[in-house]
């Protein structure tokens, strides 16, 4: 009887013990460090199907949207823009959380589009 309840007292004490707090995310940001306007920009997650979009990106600036914090599932996302006139997608992005986020703080998503055209997608610590 003892031996049972100390497999079961240690049974719990492991699943307690993997069972961490989930991350959160409330904004995402589009920067533009291009010399031409970004266009139809858009982020749709294609688990819950929400979407971010920000019409025109003017050169050296950024667009962002803040919201109160949700829960961050790693969802696939698809990346939409048009540069130079011409329409880019990008599909089945993850973003992975680095090591060094704390899950106290709420996570900020953000696309870079960079002076040659390639894209940059990241996750970095946000604010309160």
């Amino acid at each position: 009887m003892k031996f049972a309840l100390l497999l079961i007292s240690l049974n719990f004490l492991f699943s307690c013990a993997i069972i961490t707090d989930p991350y959160y995310y409330n904004e995402i940001v589009v920067r533009n460090n291009t010399s031409e306007v970004l266009r139809n920009v858009t982020i749709e997650s294609m688990k819950t199907s929400r979407m971010f979009r920000c019409a025109n990106v003017p050169p050296g600036a950024q667009c962002s949207d803040k919201f109160p914090k949700r829960k961050y599932q790693q969802a696939k996302l698809r990346l939409f823009w048009v540069y130079q006139e011409k329409e880019k997608t990008v599909e089945d992005v993850i973003l992975k959380i680095p090591n060094n986020m704390s899950r106290e703080t709420p996570l900020r998503g953000v696309l870079v589009v960079n002076s040659d055209g390639t894209l940059r997608i990241f996750i970095e610590q946000g604010k309160l």
